[in-house]
């Protein structure tokens, strides 16, 4: 194996880069045509940036990141989960193997019951909301808390696309006080730092507060 970490770098591309490039942003080989004409451009002498460049502004790199940022409605099981492919915390996971975390999934279908109140504190895209509101039934009731902004746009995909009517969202971060924080983390798999060492700026609320006229809680997922 060659040792690329004394290699000399000129900002020049060679073959390797090619292939590389093929592999890293198109997700696939080289096909014969493609690679002949690269081979060219090589011997011309092209840059890492030229390179680099001709390959994200191509119509196959453009047409995969508008497929990879499709909203698809993912068959879990019994209902449909909104993910894109782009998401790597979740979307990936889910739209390759039909599910998430399928144990707590399971325990959530065994504690819940026709006409029971789940709170899914941390709703994601919601897959253990949409467990849990199939578990419930019409005469149910999901509480479902979430403040990631891009989470909720996937979670309310999914409500309308399983046509959910027991499901309620709060958009809102749970904590022991009322106040603004900021997210930090992964793409959805996110959390709370104090507001002046971040951005994406959200609500935080005391659950107490806003669940106190519920007649009964069955089972709380944090």
């Amino acid at each position: 194996m060659r040792n690329y970490v004394d290699k000399p770098f000129n900002g020049v591309a060679d073959i390797e880069d090619v292939i590389s490039a093929y592999r890293l942003i198109l997700g696939r080989n080289p096909e014969y045509a493609g690679f002949k004409d690269y081979e060219k451009l090589i011997k011309n002498g092209i840059s890492l940036d030229e390179l680099f460049s001709s390959f994200i502004n191509s119509a196959e790199y453009q047409q995969k990141i508008e497929d990879d940022e499709k909203v698809l409605a993912i068959d879990c099981g019994g209902y449909y989960v909104c993910v894109k492919k782009s998401e790597q915390d979740f979307g990936r996971q889910i739209v390759n193997n039909k599910t998430w975390e399928p144990h707590v999934v399971n325990v959530l279908s065994n504690l819940l019951k026709e006409g029971d109140t789940f709170v899914d504190i941390g709703a994601n895209v919601g897959m253990m909301t949409f467990a849990g509101a199939k578990a419930v039934g019409t005469s149910g009731k999901v509480i479902a808390v979430e403040p990631n902004p891009d989470n909720l746009q996937l979670l309310y995909a999914g409500i309308v696309k399983n046509k959910f009517k027991n499901v309620c969202v709060m958009p809102f971060a749970a904590s022991n006080r009322v106040d603004i924080f900021s997210l930090d983390g992964g793409t959805s798999n996110t959390y709370l730092i104090a507001p002046e060492n971040g951005k994406n700026y959200l609500q935080s609320v005391i659950l107490d507060d806003l669940l106190k006229d519920l007649t009964s809680i069955n089972v709380v997922k944090m």
